[in-house]
C-alpha cells in the first residue's frame, strides 16, 4: 500500500478553513433578517361585510336611424344670416347758383353818390372826384361841423342809405339810416374831432359801398379845393 506524507503546514491551514466554515451564519451582520415592525396593518374585512354597489339607471335609447353611427350628436345652433344694410347713395353734387338780388352794373351806378361838402360860411362846396368805390379826400377846417349833400340818381328814390362814420367822426343823423328823396339826395352833418387829423364816412346803398375820406386842413387849403372842385 502506498502512503502519502502531507506537510504539517498544510494540515494547519486545512483546520482553520474547516473551523471558519462551521461558524453560524447569523453572526454576519449583512445576513441578519430585518426587524419586525411594531405596527401591524389590520386584516382585510370579510367579503360578506362589504356594502352593495349603487344602482345605476340607464334611459332607454330611441330607435336608431339609418346612417346613425351611434353616440350623442351635438347640435350647434346656427344664427340666421344678418341682412346687409343698404348704403344710401351719395347726395347729388351741389350746383352753386349765382346770388340773386345784387345790383347789376347799371343799377350800381344809380346808388353810387356824389358828395358835396359845405362850410357854414362857404359860397362853394367841395365836390371830391369819384374813384371806383371811394371819393377823393375833402378838407375840413377846425372842429366846426360841415354839411354833406349826398346826391344819388333820382331813379334811386326811396332806397335806404346806411351811414357808418369812422373813428374820430360824428354825424348828425341819430339813426344813421337815410332815405333817398325824390330829388335823389340825402343831407346830414359831419364833424371831425379835435384830437383827430383825419377820418372817413362810409355810405351803403343796395350793397354798394362809397367811402368819403376827411382830412383837417387850414382855411386856405379848404378854399382852394372849393374853387378847384365846386366852381364848375
Amino acid at each position: 500500500m502506498i502512503k502519502f506524507a502531507l506537510p504539517k503546514s498544510f494540515l494547519f491551514v486545512l483546520i482553520l478553513c474547516l473551523g471558519a466554515a462551521s461558524l453560524p451564519a447569523q453572526d454576519d451582520p449583512e445576513m441578519r433578517p430585518a426587524p419586525i415592525p411594531s405596527v401591524v396593518p389590520a386584516a382585510p374585512p370579510a367579503a360578506g361585510t362589504l356594502p352593495a354597489p349603487p344602482h345605476i339607471g340607464w334611459a332607454p335609447l330611441g330607435p336608431k336611424e339609418e346612417g346613425d353611427e351611434g353616440g350623442i350628436a351635438e347640435v350647434t345652433a346656427i344664427p340666421p344670416p344678418v341682412a346687409e344694410t343698404a348704403i344710401a347713395p351719395p347726395p347729388p353734387p351741389v350746383v352753386e347758383t349765382p346770388a340773386t338780388g345784387q345790383p347789376g352794373p347799371a343799377e350800381s351806378d344809380l346808388v353810387k353818390p356824389d358828395v358835396e361838402v359845405w362850410r357854414p360860411e362857404g359860397e362853394l362846396p367841395q365836390v371830391p372826384a369819384r374813384r371806383p368805390n371811394q371819393l377823393e379826400q375833402a378838407y375840413i377846417e377846425g372842429t366846426e361841423p360841415v354839411w354833406l349833400r349826398v346826391q344819388f340818381d333820382p331813379l334811386a328814390v326811396g332806397k335806404r342809405v346806411y351811414v357808418r362814420p369812422g373813428t374820430g367822426v360824428t354825424i348828425g343823423s341819430a339813426d344813421a339810416v337815410l332815405t333817398v328823396s325824390p330829388s335823389g339826395e340825402c343831407v346830414l352833418s359831419a364833424q371831425l374831432h379835435a384830437e383827430f387829423s383825419r377820418g372817413h364816412i362810409i355810405f351803403y346803398c343796395d350793397g354798394v359801398k362809397t367811402v368819403l375820406p376827411l382830412v383837417r386842413a387850414p382855411l386856405q387849403k379848404v378854399q382852394e379845393n372849393e374853387a378847384a372842385t365846386g366852381g364848375g
